[in-house]
């Protein structure tokens, strides 16, 4: 795998971060003239690495935080140099080479409601940036930017490979100005006046990845399978219908997933192993069972302040969760009943309630067992656009739902299970686009495709065993076991 890796061809890059905050990645082929402000240099690429010609630009340049003095204004830099070119504005530019599939951006709030920024070492090809995750002690995160008062300063650093703020070395704390770049291990961090962007490593992460060889319990000395071969990733930002008949596996399955209930699989979620390190990433999954466990004697303000006391990072004050429970209350529209008593919510509220405590920790991952369970129409299709806009945030929404016609359109993506006819087994019958799977069913609803895998004495079609074995047909890479 690692020889395959190395063969992979590079590609060249400049990423240039201008003063107005935008954020724009360039592919150099051979050299390309890159803006700066109202003047411009001239960026190539060739076998001994970057050249840059600066001779149209007549201010300061600053490489690494020197300012650069030589009289030549044709010079040679290294990949991941950090170069600045102040005229009227501040231009910053970095120049990589780099595999074309490792890379995307992502980005993070600067704002007092996310006061704490955590740089975590995940791995030697992926640093991680939260905002709210569990206090895990010293060795959870590299470093964090933090806000105090007005000013942003980067520090707690704990870290053999260093942190740099734009080259230079960190070795206890510094005060982060706009146009800062910021770089911890191979991912960059562009520090803006309102947001923070950051390049996410995706080779082996991002996503979440699920390889359940079986899960199976012991019943009277003999082994039960309940699932078995189910391989599938989910991209960030995706919103996922887990769709069965009775007894399919889908409680199981999320249970699996989860790491609740390990099953013999790998999970991997940006690249690291749920079951090896769930002390550590159990708070950035949450889940929302079919029955609330709320306190119907507590109102809802501080039935989410005490979650926020439970999940938050120690190192945050009683003002920060306060704000955070506010933030979060009001973006599931639940403000104007933050000083009721739970017991007398209504359905919707209640089931968005139950949302809220466990989105208070911000995480990666979210879980429902039919959250519209018992709710009409309208306030189905209420609580589902509020999960819409949470996967909209580049998260990853699984929801398990008996109605999921009337939300359909959602949903971007649909996980079938289905109970096998002949060994009685929980299968993979299907993962794809809503589209694609009306096609590969040919069927109109989600509703006839459970009644087409759906056992004939259930009422359904008895088809599972087909579509189980179509869906690998067309999926081999989908069959393969751990």
């Amino acid at each position: 795998m690692d020889d395959k890796k190395e063969n992979v061809k590079k590609t060249a890059r400049a990423i240039v971060f201008t003063a107005d905050e935008k954020l724009e990645e360039l592919i150099i082929e051979s050299e390309k003239q890159i803006p700066v402000g109202n003047e411009s240099v001239v960026v190539s690429v060739d076998e001994e690495g970057w050249k840059v010609d600066a001779s149209a630009f007549k201010e300061e340049i600053w490489i690494n935080g020197t300012l650069y003095t030589e009289s030549n204004s044709i010079f040679r830099v290294q990949d991941r140099d950090i170069l600045q070119f102040r005229n009227e504005v501040t231009t910053d530019l970095v120049l990589e080479r780099t595999r074309a599939s490792d890379m995307q951006w992502k980005i993070l709030p600067l704002a007092d409601s996310f006061p704490v920024i955590h740089i975590r070492h995940v791995s030697d090809e992926l640093t991680e940036a939260d905002t709210d995750v569990q206090d895990d002690g010293i060795e959870a995160h590299e470093a964090e930017i933090r806000l105090t008062g007005n000013t942003w300063s980067l520090s707690d650093v704990h870290t053999d490979r260093g942190i740099f703020v734009n080259g230079e070395r960190v070795e206890e704390s510094c005060e982060l100005k706009p146009m800062d770049v910021i770089r911890a291990g191979n991912t960059l961090f562009f520090f803006g006046t309102q947001q923070l962007y950051y390049s996410h490593t995706i080779f082996r992460g991002n996503n979440l990845s699920i390889h359940i060889e079986e899960r199976s319990v012991k019943s009277f000395f003999k082994k039960h399978i309940l699932l078995q071969d189910i391989n599938l990733t989910i991209e960030p930002g995706n919103m996922v219908l887990i769709l069965g008949g009775s007894g399919a596996g889908k409680t199981t399955f999320v249970n699996a997933v989860t790491g609740y209930e390990k099953a013999k699989a790998q999970i991997l979620q940006d690249g690291v192993d749920v079951y090896e390190n769930y002390g550590k990433l159990k708070h950035s999954i949450g889940f929302v069972p079919q029955q609330d466990l709320l306190r119907d004697d507590d109102t809802v303000r501080n039935t989410l302040l005490n979650a926020a006391e439970m999940r938050l990072s120690k190192k945050y004050t009683e003002k920060e969760r306060s704000e955070r429970a506010d933030r979060v209350l009001e973006m599931f529209g639940l403000s104007v009943q933050k000083n009721e008593l739970v017991r007398k919510l209504s359905g919707g509220q209640r089931k968005r309630l139950s949302i809220c405590v466990e989105f208070i920790s911000d995480p990666k991952l979210f879980f429902l067992d039919e959250p519209d369970s018992g709710l009409d129409g309208v306030m189905a299709k209420d609580l589902m656009e509020h999960l819409r806009k949470i996967a909209d945030q580049d998260k990853i929404v699984l929801v398990i739902t008996h109605t999921p016609d009337r939300v359909i359109d959602l949903f971007d993506k649909v996980i079938v299970l289905a109970k096998g006819t002949k060994d009685h087994i929980g299968h993979l019958a299907f993962y794809g686009g809503i589209s694609e799977a009306r096609e590969f069913f040919g069927k109109e609803t989600m509703e006839e495709i459970v009644l087409a895998v759906n056992g004939v004495n259930e009422g359904g079609e008895g088809r599972a065993d087909e579509f189980i074995e179509k869906f690998k047909m067309i999926n081999p890479e989908e069959t393969a076991h751990v």
